[in-house]
């Protein structure tokens, strides 16, 4: 009897032994937003860094860019009940120039400006989409609604 238990037991290991491993390479390279969603900034802020990352394992280096919106935030109020309004140009400084993510650092950044000293009273947006033409875009984490309420 242990000799059949033990001989079960070495085929189970040989068989464990010719079976490929799982490869990491496999996994496809994905974009997203760091944080995605609705970020409520206070009033007194100035900038605000919007961070895109690199997820995956594979050798590419995607380009990615981040552009204003309209249709993000009308999607936003429609399904919130909400009504925000789109923050005018003069009140931000943002460049939505397409950029490349590195291999070591897996991120890059948007710097954003902002000026709110002559904006009025009232619920204000900046709507943020992710685009990549090399890469996937995680549809989860593709947005980036930054919201200020001034009162």
């Amino acid at each position: 009897m242990k000799k059949i238990i033990l001989l079960f037991c070495l085929a189970v290991l040989c068989a464990s032994c010719t079976k490929k491993a799982f490869v990491y390479e496999d996994i496809e390279t994905v974009v997203y937003f760091l944080n995605s969603g609705k970020v409520s900034l206070k009033p007194s802020a100035k900038s605000y860094e919007i961070v895109v990352v690199k997820g995956g394992n594979t050798e590419e280096e995607p380009q990615v860019a981040v552009v204003i919106d309209e249709r993000v935030l009308e999607d936003y109020n429609s399904d919130n009940g909400t009504i925000y309004n789109l923050m005018p140009e003069s009140a931000y400084d943002f460049c939505s120039g397409t950029l490349t993510i590195n291999n070591e650092t897996k991120i890059v950044s948007y710097p954003l400006t902002m000026d709110l000293t002559n904006l009025t009273t009232g619920s204000w947006m900046i709507p943020l989409k992710l685009t990549s033409s090399t890469a996937k875009v995680n549809e989860n984490k593709d947005r980036l609604m930054l919201v200020i309420e001034i009162k």
